[in-house]
């Protein structure tokens, strides 16, 4: 039986968790959480790694230590936010919100969002400095953004039912279509940042690496880092733990020792094979000559 919040977690670590796995490796498994197949959760897990026997909690461990990872850039953000912009950082959303389309108000009376040039060239809006003079060419062409969003936000929000239905959903697929490419551009980056730091700086990786599986409890931990732990760097586990560690050792040795017999069959068989068909029977002796 699966719980019904596992549902929650679904694209929260997708394929492009490979990614991640690159980055954290074994800091963090390869996961794939899909709730989308038949409306039922999944959770697919590398098989190569050691795992308890509920990976719905191994799985958990892995979005927690994902959230532990957000907190330092959640920090930063909050630091700028106030530094540059005056705000803090749960306000800053809705501020920008404001300056761009007009108060809160207006969006919960179910009115259409609208851009006005003048609200953005007021003292202090945020959206300010970039804002063109209309004399330029860049200028003109957000005036005539402007009164293209104005238009279609009209027509979403007072327009004919088919229309809006028509609207909204594109606006949708649009967005969508953003959001994963946005995704699939940071997950480039975190590769690719995570492979230069690896290569460039292996010390500092390998302490950071320790601190990381050495200081977590054994409950944020999956069971494959805190096997890691326990053999790269001596980490004590506890004995429920390391009983644990060593039955499932044990049972992926024995797997790897499964799938490598039949291999050493298929590549015997043919020689044998072989060597049947160049064998060839004795001849029969010969009878004496008739005198």
């Amino acid at each position: 039986l699966k719980p019904f919040w596992f549902k929650g977690l679904n694209g929260i670590i997708q394929k492009r968790s490979r990614c991640l796995g690159r980055l954290s490796i074994p800091l963090m498994p390869i996961v794939i959480v899909d709730a989308c197949r038949r409306f039922k959760p999944m959770v697919i897990i590398d098989p190569s790694y050691r795992l308890r026997s509920n990976t719905y909690l191994e799985a958990l461990r892995v979005c927690l230590q994902c959230v532990l990872l957000v907190i330092p850039f959640t920090i930063l953000a909050a630091f700028v936010s106030e530094l540059f912009y005056g705000e803090r950082f749960w306000v800053l959303p809705f501020r920008l919100y404001e300056d761009a389309f007009g108060p809160l108000e207006d969006l919960r009376a179910l009115k259409a969002p609208l851009l006005d040039r003048r609200r953005f060239e007021q003292p202090g809006n945020l959206w300010r400095r970039f804002v063109f003079p209309v004399d330029t060419i860049i200028g003109h062409l957000q005036v005539r953004c402007f009164q293209l969003f104005n238009g279609i936000s009209g027509m979403a929000w007072e327009g004919h039912i088919a229309l809006r239905i028509f609207i909204w959903s594109g606006g949708f697929f649009i967005v969508n279509q953003i959001a994963m490419l946005l995704q699939n551009l940071l997950f480039k980056h975190i590769s690719f940042w995570s492979y230069k730091f690896r290569t460039v700086w292996p010390i500092t990786y390998g302490r950071v690496l320790k601190m990381y599986v050495g200081t977590l409890p054994e409950q944020c931990l999956i069971l494959e880092q805190l096997a890691f732990a326990h053999e790269a760097f001596g980490r004590e586990l506890s004995p429920a733990v390391e009983a644990e560690v060593k039955r499932e050792t044990a049972a992926r040795r024995k797997q790897d020792e499964a799938e490598t017999r039949p291999q050493q069959t298929t590549t015997t068989t043919p020689t044998m094979t072989a060597s049947k068909h160049l064998w060839c029977p004795p001849a029969p002796p010969r009878s004496p000559p008739v005198s």
